[in-house]
Parts: C-alpha cells; structure tokens; sequence
C-alpha cells in the first residue's frame, strides 16, 4: 500500500505547487484536484458557484480520479 498525501488550506496558499513539489521531489504520482475542473465547468455553463449539493459529486470524482491512478 502506497503513501497518500492532502493538502488542504484557502485558495491561493500555495496547496498545488507544494503538491507538485513534493510529487517530484519524491517520484509520487501527483492526481490533480477534481472540484477545480468540476467548478470551472459549472461556471462556465451555467454561471453557478459551488453549493452543498456539490460535494458528493465532487468527493466521487476526486476518488475516481485517484482510483484510476491505482
């Protein structure tokens, strides 16, 4: 079984770049953030910000992603 890391914190603190940085400093798969993608797409056709009812969709998407990587 492999190690998992996650960085949580406010937008702009710097989370992606320490991601990336530890990836490469490391040899770790780095799995992008999902509700990043999920939320501009939102946004970009409907012109809706996140909301509660996000979250489920967001958290499945997230442990697909990470889920492929497997």
């Amino acid at each position: 079984m492999g190690l998992k890391i996650a960085f949580t914190g406010p937008e702009s603190s710097g989370k992606t770049t320490l991601s990336e940085w530890v990836s490469q400093t490391y040899n770790m798969d780095l799995v992008e953030e999902y509700a990043r993608e999920y939320l501009q797409k939102k946004y970009d056709f409907n012109q809706e910000i996140c909301s509660y009812d996000d979250l489920i969709p967001i958290a499945k998407g997230q442990m697909r992603l990470e889920n492929e990587l497997l």
